[in-house]
């Protein structure tokens, strides 16, 4: 819908008189609909040698149940289509160019229009109060609110139309993004607390090595958290490599056992969150949805994924979006912003953090050297229950870490456990300082707990080495207890390199 971004903040909305609008609308992307790359091709001109991940991007195709209309044999080849008789990719790599382009999908290319979002900024609480309030005016009715530290954030509805609304006065910054893909988030939740009952939550152990494509890997992460009525909620997914028939199998049964599901019954899965778009963090639930999705009920699907055109997303994106339309076509979508929270059986679940908090004034992501890294378009979760706390970083870097502490004081960050960040790649002493977690969990290698890591040294200054837990050594079990987590129970690693199975 075309708007003056002079005379409108968003279409149909008045501009914004006690701030600056930002110079234009932020595309802040699709929701759980997409081709790769929108359906426009993908095209790299490279001198000397293809890199190995695009040079591995056919195999991943393969590996993903696509077959090749020709032998794809790594040298100058192609057009070459990779289908798996819904959807189809057509890939080339001819004179030092490499192109790769979605040509059919399960759904058209355009089946969503994208969220739009406006930042504001030179603003305050007072006078972004005031525009909210004279909203009512034209049309809009506020159905939902909520506060974290000093920030504040609003649901408005005109009755066709969705936008959300935070406030960060610290930041002196306000953001508005029309999102009329989501569920509502005022009813997106469900199930109040349940008597007798608890929270666990696993760290699945799963396969690092070296980074080799197509063998093994040194990254991936996967929780599993089971809520007090038994149902599960899941974070993310490991690698390809991590995604071995052993370890998938494993999968299965930690989630029976922590669900006291038996063999024939239907888990039910009251959410899938997805911290960002990369593969090392979907591919392991994606083969989990193909493989036993006829033995789980995915309720809720949680992501906000930027726009291509502001990023490159990899096919894989595309195939995970494919198959939550094929086994998942009944479940709730949340494109996720900043502020909002539901519950799901007495269970609290607290966004802090999204990609859309990093647009600058242009109404663009706010690009090198303060944003470079597609690790900070990671969504942050804060996980509460009984006095105890847990916080998803996915794999923040430090423009996300300045936000955070920038948006947010330590009542809001500080957590009774935390993920460390990015399998321990980055280096986060303040933002870990702010959390100050009882225990950390670190999805990665226990190769990296050498004192000679600084990563490693800045997490122990925090948190002591024996209360901080890798999923290369185990598969843990935590259970609050008295407004802590409690270990109990380790499992062995399952699975080695990757044994070449369909993901």
């Amino acid at each position: 819908m075309p708007f003056d971004p002079v005379r409108e903040l968003l279409p149909g909305l008045p501009a914004y008189p006690g701030g600056r609008m930002s110079d234009e609308a932020y595309d802040a992307g699709v929701g759980r609909y997409g081709w790769f790359m929108d359906g426009a091709a993908f095209i790299h001109t490279f001198a000397g040698r293809l890199s190995d991940w695009m040079a591995y991007l056919p195999r991943a195709l393969e590996h993903s149940g696509y077959t090749p209309s020709a032998p794809w044999d790594g040298g100058d080849c192609g057009p070459v289509t990779f289908s798996n008789g819904e959807s189809a990719y057509v890939a080339q790599l001819r004179a030092n160019t490499f192109s790769l382009r979605q040509t059919r999908g399960a759904y058209p290319a355009d089946a969503e229009a994208p969220c739009r979002m406006r930042a504001v900024t030179e603003t305050d609480e007072v006078r972004f109060q005031a525009y909210v309030d004279g909203l009512g005016d034209v049309g809009w009715r506020r159905v939902w609110e909520n506060r974290l530290g000093e920030n504040l954030f609003y649901a408005l509805d005109n009755g066709k139309r969705r936008v959300y609304a935070s406030c960060f006065p610290r930041e002196g910054a306000a953001r508005f993004v029309e999102d009329n893909l989501s569920a509502p988030i005022e009813t997106f939740g469900g199930g109040g607390a349940v008597p007798g009952g608890t929270m666990e939550v696993c760290q699945f152990g799963l396969y690092y090595s070296y980074m080799r494509l197509g063998r093994s890997c040194d990254c991936g992460m996967l929780y599993i958290l089971k809520l007090p009525d038994d149902s599960l909620f899941l974070v993310d997914g490991g690698e390809r490599e991590q995604a071995t028939e052993a370890a998938c199998e494993a999968v299965l049964q930690t989630m029976r056992q922590l669900s006291g599901v038996r063999p024939g019954q239907r888990m039910r899965i009251a959410g899938w969150f997805c911290t960002h778009a990369h593969d090392d963090h979907m591919d392991l639930f994606a083969k989990l949805l193909r493989k036993y999705h006829g033995e789980m009920d995915v309720e809720r699907v949680i992501f906000n994924f930027p726009a291509c055109s502001s990023w490159l997303l990899a096919p894989q994106v595309s195939i995970l979006k494919e198959r939550l339309h094929r086994y998942c076509p009944g479940a709730r979508y949340l494109k996720c912003h900043t502020g909002q929270c539901f519950t799901l059986a007495g269970v609290r679940f607290e966004v802090l953090l999204t990609h859309e908090d990093h647009v600058a004034r242009s109404g663009a992501e706010a690009r090198p050297p303060r944003l470079q890294d597609f690790n900070d378009t990671c969504t942050v979760l804060k996980v509460s229950y009984g006095g105890a706390s847990f916080l998803v970083l996915g794999d923040v870097n430090q423009p996300s870490s300045r936000k955070l502490l920038c948006h947010y004081g330590r009542e809001v960050l500080h957590c009774t456990a935390m993920q460390a960040a990015h399998h321990l790649i980055n280096d986060l002493p303040e933002l870990y300082e702010a959390v100050t977690p009882e225990i950390a969990l670190v999805p990665a290698s226990i190769c990296c707990a050498v004192d000679t890591r600084p990563q490693y040294r800045t997490l122990c200054r925090t948190v002591p080495p024996q209360r901080c837990y890798f999923a290369g050594a185990a598969t843990d079990i935590f259970r609050v207890e008295q407004g802590g987590f409690r270990l109990v129970r380790r499992c062995p690693v399952e699975g080695y390199i990757y044994d070449g199975s369909e993901i």
